[in-house]
């Protein structure tokens, strides 16, 4: 398991900087086994690499949560892509994703025990829901 930085605590909000989620916050709840950070943010449930966020000084009491033993790296690995057979490369159509009732049901689990600890502290839902940005001339290792 790698190492993550000092200000990455449980309780603690991160900042998603890369991918489809970049400028979200997320709280973050444990590190997984494989170097990944679990994040819970309205609504989603996610796994975020460590190295593609930032931590803030904003913190959310979650020690009355009780995490389920089943979210670890197995809860979140992606299931193997089907592959087509010799001939059927241009037949076949993409499977979409489809979110089981099983993954909404431990969302709803999740965000029914972090949810009063959010609404307990003022004005922490609309920052969780404000999108982080950087504007020219502005530095992400000069802010304060």
């Amino acid at each position: 398991m790698r190492k993550r930085g000092a200000s990455i605590t449980s309780e603690t909000i991160l900042i998603i900087l890369t991918g489809c989620r970049r400028g979200e916050r997320v709280v973050f709840l444990k590190h997984l086994s494989s170097g990944l950070l679990l994040g819970v943010g309205p609504l989603s449930l996610n796994p975020v690499p460590w190295k593609s966020v930032i931590a803030t000084s904003t913190k959310i009491d979650i020690s009355g949560m009780k995490l389920q033993r089943y979210l670890s790296d197995a809860y979140f690995k992606k299931l193997h892509k089907y592959r087509p057979e010799e001939g059927e490369v241009f037949s076949t159509e993409k499977e979409k994703y489809k979110i089981t009732e099983q993954r909404k049901i431990d969302q709803k689990a999740t965000d029914s025990q972090i949810w009063p600890n959010i609404k307990a502290v003022l004005q922490l839902q609309g920052y969780l829901h404000s999108v982080f940005t950087l504007t020219n001339g502005v530095y992400p290792h000069k802010l304060v």
